[in-house]
């Protein structure tokens, strides 16, 4: 076993790509078997429907825009480290008559759903093809659920350049 801890890429560099998505962040879940057919197949429903669609839409259309500003082209093969932070607007219960947030909800973060995860999938699909060849290159994610003043996604990516080795110990 190695006695010194393994190391992770530190973000003292500017991401590769940095980019905002406005609008309200989806979720895509995942696909369950629904039931059966008469003749005993098995089927799945898929219910992410129309707002996925556009949402997954919108990332890739401004992560396309972000790669042409910033001259990154189609990564292939390379390991990528991400960070998303999904933004949301805060409930109104949060605020008070004159729309500053109360004292007692200042140190709040969004618990509710929809799931971290269930966001970060519709965001790494969306990046399938058009920032990376297949989102199985994403070694190292960062999700982030945060109150700010407009709803979107801030997508900010990187080689990953983490040791690539990991010691668990043992605490039996």
């Amino acid at each position: 076993m190695r006695e010194n801890p393994v190391t992770v890429t530190t973000l003292t560099t500017e991401p590769l790509l940095r980019f905002f998505v406005p609008g309200t962040p989806r979720a895509q879940g995942s696909n369950h078997v629904a039931g059966a057919t008469k003749q005993g197949r098995l089927f799945v429903r898929v219910t992410d429907g129309a707002e996925l669609t556009s949402w997954r839409k919108s990332v890739a259309t401004v992560a396309r825009a972000a790669m042409l500003d910033a001259r990154v082209r189609l990564v292939e093969g390379a390991p990528i480290f991400g960070v998303l932070t999904f933004t949301r607007l805060r409930p109104r219960a949060h605020l008070n008559a004159a729309g500053d947030i109360k004292p007692k909800h200042a140190a709040s973060l969004p618990i509710t759903k929809p799931d971290y995860d269930k966001l970060a999938r519709a965001v790494s699909d969306a990046l399938t093809g058009v920032f990376y060849r297949d989102d199985a290159q994403c070694t190292t994610m960062l999700i982030r659920k945060r109150f700010a003043q407009c709803q979107g996604a801030l997508v900010e990516l990187w080689f990953d350049h983490s040791d690539p080795d990991f010691a668990v110990e043992d605490n039996r």
